[in-house]
């Protein structure tokens, strides 16, 4: 007959035998299949530790081994700053995903940034020659006195487009029309409008035909 069984333990169906043929019994209870199972799993998640472990302090020794990209040089720094601080965020947030460290938003990566270069301009002053004004010369016209009393004497020439009235001339006691103008050196042609008569400058240096067919009086105004 079979020894008594503890309550709760496990009873093979076949009987271990000892080397002489002799019946062995064995019994396994449910504390020690609890006990084995809790070993076996703390044994698992200690070697899914170390290989983590092992993969982070690879790739981070990776890292330390690159050489860093020399920074540019020159005005570019100024416009290229952005772009600094997106590459370094971006591969901030890799290196945290991959080896599972967290990133506090408080405290963002800080982009090493090169000192932007100052560049001296130096302003070139254009050598512009300096216009002066034409000269001008105060030009005395005589009408001279008529045995006519005349009423109005006007000064048309080249110099107010022949207008009949725009340059009037003042009379003296002696009966002569003198007027003043300023003129810019040149050679203009002009006429006298006594009370609407056109007459040539009888004292003129020279007269010359006009289109009409009458004289035009000619003067040569120097500087």
């Amino acid at each position: 007959m079979d020894p008594q069984v503890t309550p709760g333990a496990v009873k093979l169906r076949e009987p271990l035998r000892h080397s002489r043929g002799a019946p062995i019994h064995l019994e396994i209870t449910a504390p020690s299949l609890i006990l084995v199972s809790k070993f076996l799993l703390f044994c698992t998640l200690i070697f899914e530790l170390g290989i983590q472990t092992g993969e982070a302090m690879a790739k981070r020794s990776l890292k330390k081994s690159a050489k860093p990209a020399a920074p540019l040089t020159g005005v570019k720094h100024e416009i290229s700053q952005p772009e600094v601080g997106v590459e370094a965020s971006a591969t901030a947030l890799k290196s945290a995903a991959s080896t599972g460290t967290p990133l506090s938003p408080s405290t963002p990566p800080a982009a090493s940034l090169p000192e932007p270069t100052l560049l001296e301009v130096t302003a070139v002053e254009d050598k512009v020659p300096l216009r002066t004004a034409p000269a001008v010369v105060k030009v005395t016209f005589v009408f001279p006195p008529c045995s006519c009393c005349a009423e109005r004497v006007f000064l048309s020439g080249d110099f107010n487009n022949w207008s009949p009235d725009a340059t009037p001339m003042q009379r003296y006691d002696d009966g002569h029309w003198e007027t003043t103008i300023v003129l810019a050196p040149g050679r203009y042609e002009y006429k006298f409008v006594r009370d609407g008569e056109w007459m040539p400058d009888l004292l003129a240096s020279e007269n010359v035909w006009n289109q009409h067919g009458t004289l035009n009086s000619v003067i040569e105004v120097r500087p």
